[in-house]
């Protein structure tokens, strides 16, 4: 078992900190890459198995179990069609695919939305279930149960003093890049603390951030990429309009990799980062936010190191809401990001665009884009991946808490490298079509 693996393609995290980014940011961002017999230099694509995101349970009434508190329940169920289980064109494999995903969230935001007075709290949970449809042996041991608890805790924004602590679980299984009895199965964790000081009305405001990531394989082969963060975050801003402010970040992180493998050798490093920006309404339908910075990556172990254009940081968000019923986001980013399997880091750039738009309380459609160039260092070779993913929904409510709807999802990964030098290229697509309830 243990030399099948090692042939595997397997699917391994990404980037532990993008260095633009607050680990929160970049651990949900991060692309799933791939290992061939241990070499880190195979697939780096955006590979999960994603369907249109569940729609939102705070909107609805809920069940109230307390003067303040109020339990939101829901469960969504989608069968559809995979065209592309493993990840590879080169040995393609379809199937019928199924996922029901239960979850259930107690807060104390009150149902209109607004925010909380004093203390505010929200404890979440869901667990995705995924089943495959087919006779197809190695196919249908990719069946997943993905949990993921979450909870944030935080003092009212109105106040001088403010702290939020947040802590957020998941356990995810993913297909491997080649027919295979076995799955990658990846623990995340992410936890953060914040300090905010914000005197004299709030025009000026601090913050103090600390965040720890942990990602760890419970795939026999893998565990050398296994991964600690830790990343110290000072932020001070001043808002120069009423909603509109001008900030400046600077950030230290510690990357640790937790176990040494001669076969496999981690680089430990101390990334740093400064930044200044602009965030908040430009006019009352135009938000955005603009960052300018530069970053090192301090590898050690005499490891490559950022430098260049690799030191810039650059990043822009915007999102227009022309109508109440309809939200338009874009953005761009240009960072490096750490990469635990494949050679040290990888400097990307990457743009998205996504719409949204609802049609008097019954019906939602949204479409999503997002490309992805990144070019790793630290291999023998270089190495650029081009990675596209797009998707798009439309759901219609018989009721505020009964849905019906469809979604499409799109994943495209394209090397410079070839299959014998480890890279996978695959185009998948998943349709689904699905109902929940949500409450």
């Amino acid at each position: 078992m243990q030399t099948t693996m090692k042939r595997l393609l397997t699917i391994v995290a990404g980037g532990m900190f993008g260095v633009a980014l607050s680990p929160a940011l970049a651990l949900a961002q991060q692309g799933l890459q791939s290992t061939q017999g241990g070499s880190p230099q195979a697939s780096g694509a955006e590979a999960s198995v994603t369907s249109a995101p569940t729609p939102g349970i705070h909107a609805n009434p809920g069940v109230r179990l307390s003067d303040e508190a109020v339990l939101h329940a829901g469960v969504g169920a989608s069968a559809g069609y995979d065209s592309n289980v493993f990840f590879n064109d080169a040995n393609k494999v379809t199937s019928p695919i199924l996922e029901v995903t239960p979850s259930i969230d107690i807060t104390n935001s009150p149902r209109d939305g607004v925010s909380a007075p004093g203390v505010y709290y929200d404890l979440g949970a869901s667990l995705q279930y995924r089943e495959y449809l087919t006779d197809d042996e190695n196919v249908k041991s990719q069946r997943a149960f993905n949990p993921t608890v979450s909870g944030v805790i935080q003092t009212s924004s109105q106040t001088v003093v403010g702290l939020s602590l947040s802590e957020s679980f998941t356990r995810l299984q993913e297909p491997p890049y080649t027919p295979s009895t076995g799955n990658i199965t990846r623990d995340a964790n992410l936890a953060s603390a914040r300090l905010r000081l914000s005197p004299g009305g709030g025009r000026l405001s601090s913050s103090l951030q600390y965040s720890n990531a942990v990602q760890i394989f419970e795939t026999t082969g893998l565990e050398y990429a296994n991964v600690m963060g830790h990343e110290f975050l000072l932020d001070l801003s001043w808002k120069w309009l009423p909603k509109t402010g001008l900030f400046v970040q600077a950030a230290q992180g510690i990357i640790d990799y937790l176990k040494t493998d001669p076969a496999h050798p981690r680089n430990n490093a101390y990334p740093f980062k400064a930044l200044a920006g602009m965030r908040g309404l430009v006019t009352t339908k135009v938000a955005a936010m603009v960052t300018a910075g530069y970053a090192i990556g301090n590898y050690q172990g005499g490891a490559p190191n950022p430098t260049g254009a690799s030191n810039l940081i650059a990043t822009f968000d915007l999102n227009y809401a022309p109508i109440s019923s309809t939200v338009i986001g874009l953005g761009y980013r240009h960072e490096f990001q750490n990469s635990p399997v494949i050679g040290t880091y990888f400097d990307t750039d990457w743009g998205y665009l996504g719409i949204k738009q609802n049609f008097m309380q019954r019906l939602v459609a949204g479409i999503n884009g997002r490309y992805e160039y990144r070019r790793y260092k630290g291999l023998p070779v270089e190495r650029k991946d081009n990675l596209v993913g797009a998707g798009a929904m439309l759901d219609f409510y018989l009721q505020q808490w009964f849905y019906a709807g469809v979604s499409y999802n799109l994943s495209f990964s394209d090397s410079n490298l070839t299959a014998a030098e480890g890279a996978v290229d695959y185009t998948k697509h998943i349709v689904l079509g699905r109902v929940g309830f949500v409450y």
